[in-house]
Formats: C-alpha cells, sequence, structure tokens
C-alpha cells in the first residue's frame, strides 16, 4: 500500500522503488526468499536487492520467473518494473569505478558474464 497508494497514487512518484537488502535478518528470519520476492514485487518494489547469497538470488529469480509464466497480471507487474528500471538505466550515466589494475579483467570478465546471461 504504500509503495502504490501513497507514493506512486498520492506522490505521484514515477521512479524506481528499490527494496532494502531482502537478506537482513527481518526478512529471511521469517520468509523463504522466493515468497519474501514475490511480495516485494506485489507490493510495487521494482528493484530487488539480494547481496549476499546467489542461493537465495536465484531463488528469488525463479519464484519471479515462475509466478510470471503462470499468472499474467504478475508478468505485467515485472514489464512495467523492467521499463521502470531501463529508463534509469538510460538516464543514468555509468561511473567508471576506479580499481586497482588487477581488478579491471575480472570486472570485465564479470561483466560479460552478467551479459552472456542476460543480466546487463
Amino acid at each position: 500500500r504504500i509503495c502504490t497508494e501513497l507514493l506512486r497514487d498520492e506522490l505521484g512518484f514515477e521512479g524506481v522503488l528499490v527494496s532494502d537488502d531482502m537478506e537482513m535478518g527481518a526478512v529471511v528470519d521469517n520468509y523463504a526468499m522466493a515468497d519474501a520476492a514475490l511480495m516485494a514485487m506485489e507490493a510495487g518494489v521494482d528493484l530487488l536487492l539480494i547481496c549476499h547469497r546467489f542461493d537465495r538470488q536465484q531463488e528469488a529469480f525463479e519464484a519471479l520467473l515462475k509466478t510470471a509464466e503462470v499468472d499474467s497480471t504478475f508478468r505485467q507487474r515485472l514489464e512495467i518494473a523492467a521499463s521502470r528500471i531501463r529508463g534509469l538505466k538510460t538516464a543514468v550515466k555509468p561511473v567508471s569505478p576506479v580499481l586497482p589494475g588487477d581488478l579491471r579483467p575480472r570486472l570485465a570478465a564479470l561483466r560479460q558474464e552478467a551479459s552472456d546471461i542476460g543480466l546487463s
């Protein structure tokens, strides 16, 4: 309700709503990551932060994908979120990180890996 009715409807916010880290104790101590991710997206969050464990990222992704495959309303919700994120990526110019020279090849490899699996 806060995301949709207050921020979007009453205040007219049109930007990307980003979650706090979904791996904080208040979330993971009470919900499976799949359930938490679905609830957050249904509540109006556009971008989920799952900052520490890859297995939890996968769990959330798989739950979102599975739900989108069978629920057209949820799929539309994800499409709206993706559109907002694309708009943000277009509007904000990336900043080149200042890294020691030995980390640059690893960063390039990670960027390529993310692109290969469709995360860029």
